[in-house]
């Protein structure tokens, strides 16, 4: 199950994705990651009811996108998967929400770039692509299948 909120910068995509992760189930494990400064996002966040509860973890994670190298705003968005991959074996629905996929595909590229022994050896967009199509059923531990959904957004300038 896949998501994609897709727009220019501005039109609301980010606080449609912030009343998905609000609306889920206690029981849904969440997994934010946000290209975005500390202090804008926390307000969001607490603005969108998002504030720790009981039940399933809520985590976010997040680099701010004006002081993070390229490698970091890569890696955000690949260990944010692989936490909610992990919390995949302990509840039963996990949503990653990621805000926003665009800033992964540009250090991607920038990664890319380089062309020196530590660039990606695969173009941004297959990077992006192969993230994506890792999403959905995951079979665990004992042939059981779980959901992981993913839900992002996607910043497309005019």
């Amino acid at each position: 199950q896949r998501v994609g909120f897709a727009g220019p910068p501005g039109s609301g995509k980010s606080s449609a994705l912030r009343m998905l992760v609000a609306s889920q189930a206690p029981d849904t494990a969440v997994v934010f990651a946000a290209l975005r400064p500390r202090a804008s996002l926390e307000k969001e966040l607490a603005a969108a009811g998002l504030a720790p509860t009981g039940g399933a973890p809520k985590l976010v994670l997040h680099t701010d996108p004006h002081r993070a190298t390229p490698a970091e705003r890569y890696l955000l968005v690949l260990t944010a998967f692989r936490v909610a991959h992990e919390l995949t074996r302990s509840h039963r629905h996990v949503l990653l929400a990621l805000d926003d996929l665009t800033g992964f595909a540009e250090a991607a590229a920038e990664l890319t770039a380089g062309a020196s022994s530590g660039a990606l050896p695969l173009p941004a967009a297959q990077v992006v692509a192969a993230l994506l199509d890792a999403a959905g059923n995951l079979e665990v531990a004992g042939g059981r299948q779980q959901a992981l959904s993913v839900a992002a957004v996607f910043d497309l300038d005019p």
